[in-house]
């Protein structure tokens, strides 16, 4: 029974993030945490001499609790069973990092005005959240389908725990494609006798799916989203900073070309 956590930015409604989690949760019978956090306004330097400004913070966490039956009935409403709302003031990606530890999967939004979907801030919660994370793109406002879901392997550990962590939402899966660069293992520091197959993995958890090759034309991450698009995937899943995320700043990398241009859910694993 997977425990979705969903970081919303508004307390007052249903956000995309919490009506994607929601769905989710409901379809894969699990459980639901809505997270609303409240973020001091201020720096460091300000409580002296602005002291209202962190008591704006703490109203507001206030305000949010207030929330939280509107947020169960809804929730349950859509068919989730297990519901909780968690208010918690202070730094999202501290809160997320210590809330992760009871949860199988967390769910929120690139883009917009928040504090955390930009690239290197998503970075930052991928990094020190060892659950797999869900990210929308901006704006996104479909139902939740998984009618093909795409998955990119190249035999690292990150796309290992991305597929293995996965599985539940697999198994939701009308379709399942398994991408395979033509760099798949260039990088790869072991040789496997047999090979690490993806799909015998997968097969001895009674899924299936079939295999799509394709040329790596310039990023990866491009690559990878324009593959797909053209299984016409509803979610792609893979690992994330498979090498070090400073050679990813610095050279480019798949996760973080795939963080400043997703158009697609994508579910991704550290």
């Amino acid at each position: 029974m997977p425990d979705v956590l969903a970081l919303t930015d508004s307390y007052q409604e249903s956000t995309r993030v919490l009506k994607y989690a929601g769905d989710l949760a409901a379809r894969l019978g699990g459980c639901l945490t809505g997270l609303f956090v409240s973020e001091p306004i201020a720096s460091v330097a300000m409580p002296v001499a602005y002291p209202e400004y962190f008591k704006s913070a703490s109203d507001i966490a206030a305000d949010a609790a207030q929330a939280g039956p509107k947020f169960c009935d809804w929730a349950r409403s859509i068919g989730v069973k297990k519901v909780r709302w968690q208010v918690a003031e202070g730094f999202h990606q501290v809160a997320l990092a210590v809330l992760a530890g009871w949860h199988d999967l967390y769910v929120l939004e690139a883009g917009g005005k928040t504090t955390w979907g930009r690239p290197g801030d998503l970075g930052s919660i991928l990094m020190s959240c060892a659950v797999p994370c869900i990210v929308l793109p901006h704006g996104f406002d479909a139902t939740t389908k998984l009618a093909t879901v795409a998955v990119a392997w190249n035999r690292s550990g990150e796309s290992m725990r991305a597929l293995h962590d996965a599985l539940p939402l697999l198994r939701k899966a009308g379709e399942i494609v398994l991408l395979k660069g033509d760099d798949a293992h260039r990088d790869s520091l072991v040789s496997w006798n047999p090979d690490i197959d993806p799909e015998r993995y997968l097969a001895q958890h009674e899924i299936s799916a079939t295999v799509r090759a394709f040329a790596v034309d310039g990023s990866v991450g491009a690559s990878l989203l324009r593959e797909s698009r053209n299984v016409g995937a509803d979610l792609l899943v893979m690992g994330a900073y498979g090498h070090s995320r400073f050679n990813e700043w610095v050279l480019g990398g798949a996760t973080q070309h795939v963080l400043a241009n997703l158009d697609l859910p994508v579910l991704l694993r550290h």
